[in-house]
């Protein structure tokens, strides 16, 4: 009892921090004397590994084939020695499957192997499906905060990722071996637009902004307000020459010079943008200073007459 006291004040806390599939797995081993554990998890798309104690433990393809499938149909725990189970690399082996019920529906399989001379006792079954419920409500709660977590990271008036966002995505964009880019998109005398047509309109004229540049950057880019009328557009797997990154911005910069908005005013509305784009030297991990080259320039397009991309 206290073993699992410990383990469900541990799973809280994991649960609120993240890598709670890696604790879960943790402390099942901890609970149960075992060669390698693994948690599966059972959503829309089917069965996917969440974490395994060891790289190479499960048969990834095969998850469908076996013991793990039947647990998460059924929602009854399996123990058994096996010699065919094709979802388990190393056979033979002794395995527990038990599954973590959340919301009235099998939401996870956690398995534990070990070799066949030392075969699972029903206690270690009944200690894992002790484990069960706690695992299950801390995936519940990692979940809810992940969600609330993720709601922090949208801009409510556009859908799109906030500054908060950029500033969790940028640095792990710049660690990974792709070259990365970045643009500063401004709006040019929208002030005009909220002073004239009132606020209603220019919030419109932001959420249809945000909609064109979204449909306009390439895949795997990624868009943010970066408040009031700046948007921030990082581009992945970008040359390290700017010209590839200013051809991205200058696509951005004719999609919004062309559209036509309507933004509840009787006749649609033009608006036109200027960007600045820098893109991040061999090496760079600083965001800070990517964003600053990229603003300098949007600085220079803005004193260069507007409706123009600039680099930096």
């Amino acid at each position: 009892m206290d073993a699992l006291l410990d383990v469900s004040r541990r799973l809280t806390s994991a649960a609120a921090t993240g890598d709670i599939d890696g604790a879960i797995v943790r402390d099942a081993l901890g609970l149960v004397s075992a060669t390698g554990a693994a948690l599966i998890h059972q959503d829309s798309d089917g069965l996917r590994v969440g974490h395994e104690s060891h790289e190479g433990l499960l048969v990834r393809e095969n998850l469908a084939d076996g013991v793990v499938k039947r647990v998460a149909e059924t929602g009854q725990p399996m123990m058994q020695v096996s010699a065919t189970e094709a979802a388990i690399r190393n056979l033979p082996a002794s395995l527990i499957a038990v599954p973590l019920v959340g919301g009235g529906r099998v939401a996870a399989v956690l398995v534990v192997v070990r070799p066949v001379s030392s075969p699972f006792q029903p206690d270690d079954r009944d200690t894992l499906l002790a484990l069960a419920p706690v695992a299950a409500a801390a995936l519940q709660n990692a979940k809810t905060a992940k969600a609330a977590l993720e709601e922090t990271m949208i801009d409510p008036l556009t859908s799109i990722g906030n500054r908060r966002r950029l500033s969790a995505e940028l640095p792990e964009a710049l660690r990974g071996d792709q070259p990365v880019a970045l643009v500063m998109v401004d709006l040019d005398h929208f002030k005009s637009v909220n002073d004239t047509h009132g606020h209603p309109a220019g919030d419109k004229l932001l959420q249809q902004v945000a909609g064109v540049v979204r449909d306009t950057i390439r895949p795997g880019d990624s868009v943010y307000r970066f408040g009031g009328e700046e948007f921030c557009v990082v581009l992945r797997n970008t040359s390290r020459e700017v010209s590839e990154a200013v051809e991205v911005a200058e696509r951005i910069r004719a999609a919004v010079a062309e559209r036509e908005f309507d933004v509840g005013i009787g006749s649609p509305l033009r608006m036109t943008a200027s960007l600045g784009v820098s893109t991040a030297i061999d090496g760079e991990v600083d965001g800070d200073a990517l964003l600053a080259r990229a603003d300098a320039a949007l600085y220079v397009a803005k004193n260069g007459g507007r409706n123009q991309v600039s680099s930096g």
